[in-house]
């Protein structure tokens, strides 16, 4: 037999050295791998993080600069790319719904003083679709305790100026869920005055005028 041969024992007695090795190779891979690897995801979080921060950031200045400037389409698709970024800002929904309804009241103003027919046509759809949005807003901002009072007055507010006259009632007995109400906010804003001759609108005043 050669020197370098190794009888059955000898190998069986080498093997769990080898073993050992072999296990403690692979401990300190993994020992060494996890923390850089957990630590690579952090550094990515954190950077994903302070860009989704910087792009709110920018999103609301922009949309602050476009309301001074009263340009309601351009602060909507700020507010929107905001709300995209963070769904649950109570404050961007509400600013949003806000802009919707001005954007209404804007293409109603532009409607009275159209003789066009077909621009006429034009200015009903975009109206119609500026109030759809408004109201949508308005609804998800009442999510919010923060804005619920306020959201529901504004969207009892958008149907009156839309002569809605149900929709308006109902939007007020909404508003009125809860102890929310305001007797003198509904009796000193006159875009309420064509239900005056309603019984309902009477029963929901007197609903609010109950202690």
């Amino acid at each position: 037999m050669s020197e370098t041969s190794q009888t059955p024992t000898e190998r069986s007695s080498a093997s769990p050295s080898w073993r050992r090795s072999i296990i403690g190779l692979l401990a300190f891979v993994v020992a060494f791998s996890v923390p850089v690897a957990v630590t690579a995801w952090l550094e990515r979080s954190n950077e994903s993080t302070d860009v989704n921060a910087s792009q709110m950031t920018r999103s609301k200045v922009h949309a602050d600069t476009a309301l001074q400037r009263s340009d309601v389409d351009e602060a909507a698709l700020h507010l929107s790319d905001l709300l995209a970024a963070d769904p649950l800002n109570s404050h961007a929904r509400f600013r949003l719904a806000g802009c919707y309804h001005k954007k209404f009241l804007t293409i109603r103003q532009k409607l009275a003083l159209t003789t066009s027919g077909s621009e006429a046509d034009s200015l009903k759809r975009a109206a119609r679709e500026a109030k759809q949005n408004a109201v949508l807003a308005y609804r998800k901002s009442q999510d919010s305790l923060r804005y619920r009072e306020r959201s529901g007055f504004q969207l009892a507010t958008l149907h009156a100026q839309s002569n809605d006259r149900e929709q308006t009632l109902n939007a007020l007995r909404q508003w009125l869920e809860g102890e929310r109400g305001d007797v003198e906010l509904l009796s000193r804003t006159s875009v309420f005055d064509f239900l005056k001759d309603d019984p309902e609108f009477w029963k929901i005043v007197g609903q609010l005028q109950s202690p």
